[in-house]
């Protein structure tokens, strides 16, 4: 296979926090996956939007506090292959009760609000290797395991 990646970004627009609450069933404090297609096709439009936002410079724009380039990455991620299948891509979604921790204690002065991590995980392809090692797993297995 190849390696997976991932992309941390912490997220606060309404609509993330929307999608939260509809999957987490109650779990205030919980943590959620996203694999079906319906739900990351609901991702990619709020990335889409947000994205649209900040290039018509509305007022809604100042609003939006995720980076540009993180949200363009998610984007182009989410539209590879042209359709959602598989196993090679997922969102999780991390409630944080007071933001997400800073390193520095300069920054801890600052009040936190609630914010949500969205981490982004894709990759892990099968390579033509990767399918042929397999191929003479099984029929190892299958020798050892008859029946």
């Amino acid at each position: 296979r190849t390696p997976k990646q991932k992309m941390k970004l912490e997220v606060r627009h309404p609509k993330f926090f929307d999608i939260f609450r509809r999957y987490s069933e109650g779990h205030k404090f919980a943590r959620i996956k996203l694999k079906k297609p319906q739900q990351l096709q609901e991702i990619l439009d709020i990335v889409r939007e947000l994205l649209e936002q900040i290039d018509r410079g509305s007022s809604e724009s100042e609003l939006i506090q995720e980076k540009r380039s993180k949200l363009e990455q998610i984007k182009h991620v989410l539209e590879m292959y042209g359709h959602f299948s598989g196993i090679n891509r997922k969102v999780q979604l991390k409630y944080q009760p007071k933001g997400r921790p800073r390193n520095s204690s300069s920054e801890d002065e600052l009040p936190k609000e609630p914010s949500l991590l969205l981490i982004l995980k894709w990759g892990g392809e099968l390579t033509p290797i990767g399918r042929v090692q397999a191929e003479e797993l099984g029929k190892v297995f299958r020798c050892m395991y008859p029946g």
